[in-house]
């Protein structure tokens, strides 16, 4: 009946009307009647609170979209969390550990732009045998993004590790670099496998 905002206080789920209207509420745009067939309808299921809750968020909808933006917060914290956690191999194992599910091939992909600059001081390092910095530094960060990228698929997937790896580079032209992280995700069991 409610929207997902307030589905925890109604304990119901969002119906298109209200959720349209408490869409509205929370960008300013309901107006006094709106919020008063909302209200009524909260009331009507004898569900006061929500009906409370309404009226806070017609005197403050600031209020929600904070709420929404620290629980958005702590779970983009938590994901980043669990995908750093995420072992990775090139391998197809980790000793002492048993893979106790097999979710699927994951990719990422990244492609970044060099800068005409340090396309030129490459061309000069090219010129004279030298190892450009500049090209050096953006494969490194091209390498860690796609990681990241992998990782973060890898736990939307369910896994906790990834193996079997590859990492291949790619250059578009002459300034955009791409780089592609793939393997496989699993799911690796919690305790170790204890080998005697």
């Amino acid at each position: 009946m409610f929207s997902a905002q307030l589905a925890s206080l109604a304990g119901q789920e969002a119906c298109d009307w209200c959720g349209t209207r408490e869409g509205k509420l929370i960008r300013g745009e309901l107006s006094r009647a709106g919020l008063g067939e909302l209200m009524q309808y909260a009331r009507s299921h004898e569900d006061v609170q929500v009906a409370d809750e309404l009226e806070r968020l017609w005197q403050d909808p600031e209020v929600l979209k904070q709420e929404d933006d620290s629980r958005l917060r702590a779970l983009e914290d938590e994901l980043s969390a669990l995908a750093d956690a995420i072992q990775i191999t090139s391998g197809f194992n980790f000793e002492d550990q048993c893979i106790t599910a097999y979710l699927g091939f994951a990719s990422a992909e990244v492609v970044l732009g060099t800068g005409v600059l340090r396309g030129i001081g490459a061309d000069f390092a090219n010129f004279f045998g030298a190892e450009s910095d500049a090209f050096r530094r953006k494969l490194t960060e091209a390498k860690e993004v796609a990681f990241r990228r992998l990782r973060r698929q890898v736990v939307e997937m369910g896994g906790n590790a990834i193996i079997g790896v590859d990492l291949d580079y790619t250059m578009f032209g002459a300034n955009l670099i791409g780089v592609i992280a793939s393997g496989t995700a699993v799911q690796l069991a919690s305790t170790p496998v204890r080998t005697t």
